[in-house]
């Protein structure tokens, strides 16, 4: 079944998500891109008002006489009903599949992207640079999927280098952690110029929490907790707590 029509997700998945029929991978996608689009959202809330109209309609011989002014009011507080309930599902959906998803371990963490996209203004011209612009965009979306479909598996020249660390995040998010941690060995970290160093030791950190790799975690905590940087306090914290 196709997950999108161009950059957007397909009647086909919002009418299986309305349905409950969508398996978690599935949901997560069209959730995640629903958390950035504001017009799959509205698609979706329409498309659960139709299935419920066609779950309640009932056949015409069965329906009871009612004056226009009844039918009308009925009708009003039904159309409430139907947005307040399909807002409602919406909502626990994204709550879902966040609790289901995200550890609630207080390391997440959004790249700024202004020096990315500052990059692809001025580095030298390398071939796939609209593939590298919509990657940006996407995380900037927070559509992670999308971005390890632009990225991973990829080659990036090193003049695009940052865009690794883009890639990184997203299979963070995504809970990839083994391939997380090898694209930020890829990046011969403490080679890397503040701050994106510090950025890449936070996110190998986060790796190896989440795969119970506790000793290595605590050595990288505590470089990052030695370091004056935007994580010093968060990684002096993880120490006292682990």
């Amino acid at each position: 079944m196709n997950r999108s029509v161009g950059s957007h997700v397909s009647d086909d998945v919002l009418i299986d998500l309305a349905a409950g029929l969508l398996d978690p991978a599935g949901r997560s996608g069209a959730l995640e891109h629903m958390r950035a689009c504001a017009d799959c959202e509205r698609r979706f809330l329409q498309t659960f008002r139709d299935s419920e109209r066609l779950a309640l309609r009932r056949p015409s011989h069965l329906e009871q006489p009612a004056s226009e002014d009844r039918a009308r009011s009925f009708g009003f507080f039904r159309r409430l009903r139907w947005g307040a309930a399909a807002a409602i599902l919406l909502m626990a959906l994204v709550l879902a599949d966040r609790a289901f998803r995200r550890p609630a371990d207080g390391l997440d963490y959004w790249l700024p992207l202004e020096s990315e996209r500052l990059l692809l203004r001025s580095a030298s011209p390398a071939g796939g640079e609209d593939r590298y612009r919509e990657a940006i965009e996407a995380y900037a979306r927070r559509d992670v999927r999308r971005v390890v479909e632009l990225l991973h598996g990829q080659p990036i020249p090193k003049s695009y280098q940052p865009l690794e660390l883009i890639l990184a995040s997203s299979l963070l998010w995504e809970g990839q952690l083994a391939e997380a941690r090898e694209v930020l060995d890829r990046l011969q970290i403490r080679t890397l110029p503040q701050p994106a160093r510090d950025r890449a030791l936070w996110m190998l950190y986060t790796a190896l929490r989440r795969d119970g790799r506790r000793a290595e975690a605590r050595e990288v905590a505590t470089t990052l907790a030695a370091l004056p940087g935007e994580f010093s306090e968060r990684a002096i914290a993880e120490l006292a707590r682990h």
